[in-house]
């Protein structure tokens, strides 16, 4: 067991604790005590130390697609438009392409202090890339097909990539969670001779109203239910969404047909009819975007994933928070891909949401990207606060210069830049706060590109 004290430990479950102390055995939280009740075997000095963040929306496949990227939101492309580059990408993208992408973006989300994302998942084959990263998650593999061949293909597919979970067998075995990643090779861990298990649930996405076929819809869910996965919708992301849906017509008409793939008899009668559907989901089911979606009571395992500089980027309408909040609905924030969003940078949202909602509470601005982001994938037995028993995924800030000592560190942490200092999953440093005293076993976290240990645990 090893315990870490910080001038602040935010929980996430509970107030900040000045000067806390968080006890590590093996892969676990085993304790979280206030100043003095406990001695710490590792001081870090001036910093705060968090939950894990939890980035619920990625296409980490798109994480080499910036040439798509709105120069500002005077010069975006109606989404349709956007969405045809978007496509003509991943036509042209080989495999080894798709690879260096998510690789690219793995390494982002984990310097960044992401531990855990949702990612959308467009080749089956890049499942073996995620499960060899140290990171933790949730593959949701998109579906498409609005046409009756191209929907009935899709629902085979989903049904293949989500066999392990109806089956409820193990989909990794033996695998290093640590190959690939640069990890600092001195610090505790809890890796031995055993396989060790797999960090990823696989999910569907059946993608949008304008690219999946009703009953592809209606075949996704069911399979999700059966195989107690979470799903995730791209739902009112644009105006052109609304008015196909209306009228049948419209720039996203006009895509489909460029595309071949246009079937106005495959269309959902409405997001209203949709929304309904899923409601008996018992699953988790995340609407992503849902920006022109007028709030509402929704079950509770639904939760609204706002993407708050994506929803920028386009010039869309202000973002419907005070309204979703109101409703009492589970709001989470997320990068969405690089293809819309200058990085994969978490906290970078938050920070942003805190600029254009300031009496947003600072606390539960972090709790969208920590605690109501687990329990989003529902993954709340597990990650999301720092509480005895759950996953020893946290990460660490130093405390922002020039913020006076007194202010809430949540509030210190989105009114600053300062960028995450040390991160650990699973017990182990992927990245070491180079500010610690006396922690002689701890090497400085000085960017080199260590290679991950043996897999029999040797040092």
């Amino acid at each position: 067991m090893r315990s870490y004290q910080a001038r602040w430990v935010v929980p996430m479950d509970r107030p900040p604790l000045p000067g806390g102390v968080v006890a590590v055995a093996g892969d676990t939280i085993v304790s979280v005590t206030p100043a003095g009740e406990t001695p710490a075997d590792v001081d870090l000095g001036d910093v705060i130390l968090l939950p894990g963040l939890i980035n619920v929306h990625t296409h980490l496949d798109l994480s080499e697609a910036a040439a798509c990227r709105p120069a500002s939101a005077s010069a975006a492309v109606p989404l349709p438009d956007w969405l045809e580059q978007v496509v003509a990408i991943r036509r042209h993208q080989t495999f080894a392409q798709r690879q260096e992408a998510m690789q690219a973006g793995l390494l982002a989300c984990w310097q960044a202090g992401v531990t855990t994302v949702g990612d959308i998942v467009t080749d089956p084959q890049l499942w073996p890339m995620l499960t060899r990263s140290p990171l933790r998650g949730v593959a949701f593999l998109e579906v498409l097909g609005l046409t009756l061949p191209r929907a009935e293909a899709a629902r085979r597919a989903a049904e293949a990539w989500l066999t392990p979970a109806l089956s409820g067998a193990s989909s990794l075995a033996g695998t290093s969670p640590l190959a690939g990643f640069p990890v600092s090779a001195a610090a505790p861990s809890s890796e031995s001779a055993e396989p060790a298990p797999c960090r990823w649930r696989r999910g569907v996405s059946p993608h949008a109203p304008y690219s999946v076929r009703r009953e592809l819809f209606a075949a996704a869910l069911d399979l999700a239910a059966q195989g107690q996965c979470p799903v995730a919708i791209h739902l009112a992301e644009s105006q052109e969404e609304a008015e196909l849906l209306h009228t049948r017509r419209g720039a996203f008409r006009d895509l489909l047909q460029r595309l071949g793939v246009w079937d106005p008899a495959g269309l959902i009668p409405s997001w209203e009819a949709l929304l309904a559907w899923a409601s008996s989901h018992r699953g988790p089911v995340l609407w992503i975007h849902a920006n022109y979606l007028a709030p509402r009571s929704l079950p509770a395992h639904h939760t609204v994933v706002y993407c708050p500089r994506t929803h920028a980027a386009f010039g869309h309408s202000p973002y419907p928070l005070p309204g979703w909040r109101h409703a009492g609905v589970r709001l989470c924030l997320a990068t969405d891909s690089l293809a819309s969003n200058p990085d994969l940078n978490l906290l970078a949202e938050a920070r942003f949401v805190h600029q254009r909602y300031p009496d947003l509470p600072a606390e539960e601005v972090l709790g969208m990207i920590t605690r109501e982001a687990a329990a989003a994938l529902g993954s709340e037995a597990q990650l999301g606060t720092l509480t005895p028993g759950k996953a020893a995924d946290l990460i660490v800030l130093p405390w922002p210069p020039g913020i006076p000592t007194h202010t809430d560190p949540c509030r210190a942490i989105l009114e600053s830049a300062v960028p995450v200092a040390g991160v650990m999953i699973a017990g182990r440093w992927l990245s070491v706060p180079n500010n610690r005293r006396q922690s002689p076993s701890l090497p400085e976290n000085d960017g080199e590109q260590r290679p991950a240990p043996p897999e029999n645990g040797e040092q």
